[in-house]
């Protein structure tokens, strides 16, 4: 009889706490198979940590990593990967909601074809309304292209093209991903290093960019769907994590460093995308304007801006 792959749940903060204790419990009602989950605990504030001290109370299998700092999203991940001994590692973030069976999809997805990344189909919301829900991805991001010019390697992305959509359920590769959800064969981390821990945007461009040169594809499973629910609202005591994680001049200065690491000639910039979550992920007036201007020029305005602001920053 086959053996069983073994799994690690690493369960990340993003940007806020306050929904960590129901997509915990999303993560515990619908994983039907055996599984360790591993819980980043970044200084997290106590009202907070103790509803994920109920939540886990009796639980096996549970380990819990903290840190009395705020933390980056590389950071995060490095310390699960630090003590995962699993063949397979699937970080999810604090504020993404799974469905049921979705691990053990995604598994078989893996095995099935041979896949050592897959990525669930990530949707938008504040619930599971179907008719709310919108696919979740960077439209600006679509495959890898890369050309020698006065000796060094240039790379650029093409427009995406629009292959992820709510009806679809053949599994199919992909280019690009986003870290909501990702499931990683574990070994892959051997080959392509950890995490870089100095990224607070663009952190999934870096990866991307990462698998592309080790030449690992990336499989997309569209029947498999994480929700992720976006702020607002943003609560007081959440906000000090909120502005670290959208620090302007950390956003500004990933970007450089993306620039010098990967040479892409039109990579995301991200600090007006930073500057722009905070202000309008603040309120629920704010946000659904934001995201009506969005919908209705099929932009990401956010990244269109700041050519002039970072240029004029360099």
């Amino acid at each position: 009889m086959d053996r069983q792959p073994t799994v690690t749940v690493g369960f990340v903060p993003r940007e806020r706490f306050s929904l960590a204790k129901q997509t915990l419990n999303s993560i515990l009602e619908n994983t039907e198979i055996p599984f360790n989950l591993m819980v980043v605990d970044c200084d997290t504030p106590r009202k907070y940590w103790r509803d994920i001290e109920s939540t886990l109370a009796d639980r096996r299998n549970i380990q819990i990593i903290h840190s009395d700092r705020y933390l980056l999203p590389g950071e995060s991940r490095n310390l699960v990967l630090e003590q995962c001994q699993d063949d397979y590692v699937c970080f999810v973030e604090n504020d993404c909601f799974v469905a049921k069976r979705w691990l053990s999809h995604l598994i078989q997805s893996a095995q099935i074809t041979k896949s050592r990344v897959v990525t669930p189909l990530i949707v938008e919301s504040h619930s599971w309304n179907k008719s709310m829900l919108q696919v979740h991805h960077d439209p600006f991001l679509g495959a890898v292209q890369t050309r020698v010019c006065d000796g060094r390697v240039v790379r650029s992305f093409t427009e995406a093209p629009n292959v992820r959509s709510l009806r679809s359920t053949a599994l199919h590769r992909v280019d690009t991903l986003e870290e909501h959800c990702v499931l990683f064969e574990r070994s892959i981390f051997e080959e392509i290093g950890l995490f870089d821990e100095h990224l607070n945007v663009n952190d999934h461009v870096d990866l991307l960019l990462t698998l592309h040169e080790h030449e690992i594809p990336i499989l997309l499973d569209p029947s498999v769907w994480v929700r992720f629910s976006p702020p607002p609202p943003i609560e007081p005591d959440e906000r000090p994590f909120a502005e670290f994680r959208w620090d302007a001049e950390r956003a500004l200065a990933s970007y450089q460093r993306l620039l010098d690491k990967w040479n892409v000639s039109n990579l995301p910039e991200g600090v007006h995308f930073a500057k722009t979550t905070l202000r309008y992920r603040s309120g629920y007036l704010r946000w659904w304007f934001y995201r009506g201007v969005k919908r209705a020029f099929k932009h990401d305005l956010v990244e269109r801006v700041i050519s002039d602001e970072v240029d004029s920053r360099r």
